[in-house]
């Protein structure tokens, strides 16, 4: 009995994970409409934290404050790929921006409990996954991103397959139409976020992405 039960929790779970591959990609759109977010402009995006986007706080970026960001897309190589690194790069740019705006300056990476439901100091990933697609649409609004689209961001975890559910921003490379993550909630505030493929990400059982958080001590 022990056996079946493990063979249908993989066939299940297998199951799971193929339907989210599968499944086409809704956009950016629906994520701000199901949280009640301003849609990002040119110059203004909306940082979700306190956990689910409890808080929603607006903020207006200058000029100066995208000289950084623009260095960042004009020293990355001409490549989609390339593309990836300076989306993830500029993530972590603006949450340092943002995060001395709205008080998340020091949110650690990878937050599991509770208890930090309703402090407005820190994110969950829903908070992070959604902050991070407005970062991206306002940057292909700036014309800074021009090989990929964004996406709403994915979840993943069905509790039955031993995961917590998680989320994470997503884009689409134009062209090959293939997805990849960019994960901001497993790096401390102000890194650079993980790039995955997007199957990867969903099929990470074996700690693919802890691979590639900076290591301490």
């Amino acid at each position: 009995m022990k056996s079946f039960l493990g063979i249908g929790f993989i066939i299940v779970a297998g199951l799971v994970l193929s339907g989210c591959v599968a499944r086409d990609l809704e956009t950016a759109d629906v994520q701000f409409a199901a949280y009640n977010l301003v849609e990002p402009t040119t110059n203004t995006v909306t940082v979700c934290h306190g956990y689910n986007c409890r808080y929603k706080t607006q903020i207006n970026l200058s000029e100066d404050d995208f000289k950084g960001i623009n260095e960042i897309f004009a020293k990355a190589p001409p490549t989609a790929a390339g593309e990836r690194t300076a989306m993830a790069d500029a993530i972590g740019y603006l949450e340092r921006i943002a995060g001395d705006i709205v008080g998340t300056a020091n949110n650690p990476g990878g937050i599991l409990g509770n208890e930090y439901i309703g402090d407005p100091t820190r994110q969950d990933c829903i908070d992070e996954a959604s902050t991070a697609t407005g970062y991206l649409v306002m940057l292909v609004k700036r014309g800074l991103v021009t090989r990929h689209q964004v996406a709403k961001p994915q979840m993943r975890g069905i509790f039955i397959d031993g995961r917590w559910q998680h989320a994470a921003a997503v884009v689409t490379e134009t062209g090959s139409g293939e997805a990849f993550v960019l994960d901001s909630w497993f790096r401390p505030n102000g890194q650079p976020a993980v790039i995955m493929t997007l199957y990867d990400w969903l099929n990470d059982f074996e700690g693919v992405e802890a691979k590639q958080l900076p290591k301490t001590g």
